[in-house]
């Protein structure tokens, strides 16, 4: 099976081909052509040169594998990834769907880079097991995990022990998440009961107050949904193509008007026009417009911007921001055990503490640092790498180096070291990277050595020691 993405105007595809079987024709590809899933990359059948390969939607998305290159998952993360992909997984039943079909490895997960969520792809005849490929798949995070964030380390080494136990199911690892099950039990019973709840104070004085565990399902009361003001990347050509259009085209209607009045397509006593050369003419500007035209819309004259993007979401609560005392009296499995916590701090303190010597094997060494030379040095400044993997876009967050271009994506490029090796990796960028010339694929290693010429886009630099 191979694997390539590739770039169709607004759309970002990773296309596998070349797959054993007839997965094509399968049920489950129909299934998901005609159905959209929630959490399942949408898919499509193309054939090329006789050859079927299946096309899944990745616009807006970003390979999990690249952005855990500089991310520590902390508790949050690590908990809202499980549960969106058992999410996913559980509902694959629901259309009949083979869950052992997942392809639930890192280098075909993606993440939404607004709500990071997690996207699975689906592979008809993948048919791994399911249980073993998620046990792989936590074993990767623990190594991505944030070693600084107790409770992040004590449940990521909680669902590794239960997925070494034999016969276990997601329900464990959920039970594992949510630490006690019964708190689901006590809310269906309390719903069935009573919306309100009767609480004597310190003063044994009697009041009645709602309960927010009952008030989360209450679906008739009216909502205020809440806004989230972010940004998104879109594909689009500048203002620069807009005004030069709307100049071609005055010039073409000018160049007419120009030769009416002379009447250079009048007849040679200047009385009627001649309608061969007012034809020629014609012809004469309509190529000139088209020839610029064709330049000026060009796909290559399409950049990125970043754009506001405002979301809205429901705001009920959920039984994961319980008050403190709700949790106590209803949830034992919630209250934080203090000798546990201090057993975490020594486990990270003793055994993963050193692992932060990794930073500084893969930083440059002082006297042997390396970093991008702009070719054009008056407009652009040196680029320094301090350590690796060294990211560049134009976003702010998880980059090491912000280049606020029009032309460069959110997350553009990133350089790897491994032992004495580089390797430069285009992050499906929409102008994309190269190196002497030649352009990367999307996600695809390739080597890179000191005095080669790196583009990011149309912006040049060469790789050197600084």
């Amino acid at each position: 099976m191979e694997v390539e993405f590739k770039r169709e105007l607004h759309h970002n595809y990773m296309v596998l081909s070349h797959i054993e079987g007839e997965p094509c024709e399968s049920y489950s590809i129909k299934m998901l052509k005609a159905q959209a899933i929630d959490g399942i990359l949408p898919l499509d059948i193309r054939v090329i040169n006789n050859q079927k390969s299946l096309y899944y939607e990745i616009s807006g998305k970003q390979l999990m594998l690249s952005l855990f290159d500089k991310v520590e998952l902390s508790y949050s993360k690590v908990k809202d990834i499980i549960l969106s992909i058992i999410d996913t997984i559980e509902s694959a039943y629901e259309y009949l769907l083979s869950v052992d079909d997942f392809m639930l490895t890192e280098e075909y997960i993606f993440l939404d880079i607004d709500s990071a969520s997690p996207w699975l792809c689906y592979l008809p005849g993948y048919n791994i097991d399911i249980k073993e490929q998620m046990g792989a798949f936590i074993e990767f995070l623990m190594d991505k995990v944030d070693y600084k964030d107790k409770e992040a380390v004590l449940l990521v080494y909680q669902l590794y022990s239960v997925c070494k136990e034999e016969g276990y199911t997601f329900e464990h690892l959920q039970e594992v998440v949510y630490k006690d099950k019964m708190l689901t039990k006590n809310i269906d019973k309390a719903i069935k009961e009573s919306t309100f709840q009767v609480k004597v104070d310190n003063y044994s004085e009697m009041s009645v107050e709602e309960d927010p565990i009952i008030k989360k399902n209450m679906m008739d009361l009216p909502l205020m949904m809440e806004k989230l003001e972010g940004e998104e990347e879109l594909v689009c050509y500048s203002y620069k193509t807009y005004i030069l259009t709307a100049l071609s085209v005055i010039i073409g209607v000018f160049i007419i008007a120009l030769a009416s009045r002379l009447k250079i397509f009048y007849n040679q006593y200047g009385g009627r026009i001649d309608y061969l050369k007012f034809f020629i003419l014609i012809v004469i500007v309509v190529c000139g417009e088209t020839y610029v035209m064709r330049y000026l819309w060009d796909k290559k004259m399409m950049i990125t911007k970043m754009v506001p993007k405002n979301q809205y979401i429901d705001p009920r609560i959920s039984y994961e921001l319980l008050p403190a005392d709700k949790k106590e009296e209803e949830n034992q499995g919630y209250k934080r055990n203090i000798e546990k916590f201090k057993e975490a701090e020594k486990v990270v303190k003793e055994e993963y503490n050193p692992t932060c010597l990794v930073d500084d094997f893969y930083s440059c060494d002082e006297n042997q640092s390396f970093g991008l030379v702009p070719i054009d040095s008056e407009e652009y400044s040196r680029i320094k790498i301090k350590e690796f993997p060294f990211f560049v876009g134009k976003g702010i967050d998880n980059v090491d180096y912000s280049l606020e271009k029009e032309v460069i994506s959110r997350y553009h490029a990133k350089i790897l070291k491994e032992e004495e090796k580089f390797f430069l990796v285009d992050l499906n960028s929409t102008n994309g990277s190269f190196i002497n010339g030649e352009k990367l694929l999307a996600y695809k290693r390739c080597p890179l050595h000191v005095g080669d010429e790196i583009a990011l886009a149309n912006i040049r630099f060469r790789f050197a020691h600084i």
